[in-house]
């Protein structure tokens, strides 16, 4: 049985289950499931075996126990005790439940369930009239019919699975509460669908659950990679730079006055730190991104959209993109800012023209944005709240405020393009 899947074994009656249980197998499948079934060729047995004892086995290496209850009673495994193959495959299965090694869901058809109620009011309205005797008011209320075929079993067999007496001795003050005795009627298999996703917690698709795992364990390690460790303390790399780049003033043509101690920190940033792109993994934003699983509805356009978590995906690889491009041109400047400020008193002021250092401080804000984006991707990949990019205050193109301005305005954006597009469109 493969251990990279979550295995379910789907317990039934097989003749009158037949389509729910290939359904199911087919959607727990899509939903990344490992689906147990006795019917199947693919069936993992001993073939030396008795198959009873074959499928009672197999039960103790699965995560989750599906009963389906319907219409019919099925092959006895003690006939003599009155033990029906299904009912011994429940009974195993829930005490690997009480051992904390398995979980239980019971569905059964909303017809049985309706039936057994009426048959309830039936028997309690013929005790109150007194006039048959309880043999009799037994005869009536298990009495067969189309839809069932051994009334008084199934209807005992879900006082089991319910754990009637359990429930009784717990009111009485003799036991505790019973585990996983919930029963869910169903009538179409949208149900049965409604009942897996809440009890086994299934959020969406397999391949989105499984790729944002996959992003989650990616971005986790691009992160350690704009960190460093000194001690037992973890920072990001950027502190080194931090302090220089918050002395940045004015415009390009303009200088700006730094602390030597600071100037000589920022050398060692971008000495230490100007290959960090290459190290960066794409591998699966790369696929993510490709894959589509991330677009949202539009129901306004009738189409697929980029939404929040598409386009901070496109952010991430837009600023790994310009990391790998700036490394290139600041890394150069490291041996030289070594060479030029390394005898700079630490506490002196030194005054540099903003155009020697604008790239380097490039450098140093798309690490910010980098953690910034990879923070909030994680959380969104774990299932937390999905944050808006253009609400996340990111650095700009430019390290200079004034010439990010200038670009931002030059610069056609998004909404333009496309409403350009929409004209041009109309036109031909």
């Amino acid at each position: 049985m493969p251990a990279n899947k979550p295995t379910v074994f789907i317990s039934s009656t097989i003749y009158d289950f037949r389509d729910v249980r290939s359904s199911m197998r087919f959607w727990l499948e899509e939903m990344g499931y490992q689906v147990v079934q006795s019917e199947s060729n693919d069936f993992s047995k001993s073939i030396e075996k008795n198959a009873y004892e074959a499928c009672l086995e197999t039960i103790d290496t699965c995560d989750y126990f599906v009963l389906l209850i319907g219409t019919r009673v099925g092959g006895w495994y003690d006939k003599e005790n009155k033990i029906t193959i299904t009912q011994k495959e429940y009974q195993r299965a829930y005490e690997r439940l009480k051992e904390g090694k398995l979980r239980i869901i019971t569905l059964v058809r909303k017809e049985i369930w309706d039936i057994k109620e009426d048959r309830k009011s039936l028997e309690n309205y013929l005790r109150q009239q007194q006039e048959l005797s309880d043999e009799k008011i037994g005869g009536v209320v298990n009495h067969p019919s189309k839809f069932l075929n051994d009334a008084e079993f199934t209807f005992q067999f879900l006082q089991e699975v319910g754990r009637h007496s359990e429930m009784k001795d717990f009111v009485d003050g003799e036991t505790a509460l019973p585990p996983g005795n919930w029963i869910h009627p169903f009538f179409t298999f949208r149900d049965v669908v409604d009942c897996l996703r809440a009890a086994m917690k299934i959020r969406g698709r397999s391949q989105a659950a499984i790729l944002s795992t996959n992003l989650n364990h990616e971005f986790q390690s691009n992160l350690a990679q704009l960190l460093c460790k000194s001690g037992e303390n973890v920072s990001p790399r950027y502190e080194w730079s931090g302090p220089a780049r918050n002395c940045l003033v004015g415009r390009y043509g303009d200088s700006s006055n730094y602390k030597g101690k600071h100037l000589f920190w920022l050398s060692l940033f971008v000495l230490f730190y100007s290959r960090t792109g290459r190290s960066l993994s794409t591998a699966f934003l790369d696929f993510a991104l490709a894959s589509g699983e991330f677009l949202e509805y539009s129901q306004s356009d009738n189409c697929y959209a980029v939404g929040r978590l598409q386009k901070l995906l496109l952010r991430i690889r837009q600023e790994i993109d310009r990391l790998c491009g700036i490394e290139d041109i600041a890394g150069e400047t490291g041996h030289q800012l070594i060479e030029r400020f390394k005898s700079t008193k630490e506490q002196s002021i030194v005054t540099v023209a903003n155009s020697e250092l604008v790239r380097v401080f490039a450098l140093h804000d798309v690490h910010v944005n980098l953690i910034t984006l990879f923070k909030a991707s994680i959380l969104a990949s774990s299932g937390g709240v999905i944050v808006d990019v253009d609400s996340m205050n990111l650095n700009g193109t430019s390290p200079l405020i004034h010439e990010n301005e200038n670009i931002k305005s030059e610069n056609v954006s998004f909404g333009e393009a496309k409403y350009w597009t929409l004209n041009e469109l109309k036109n031909l």
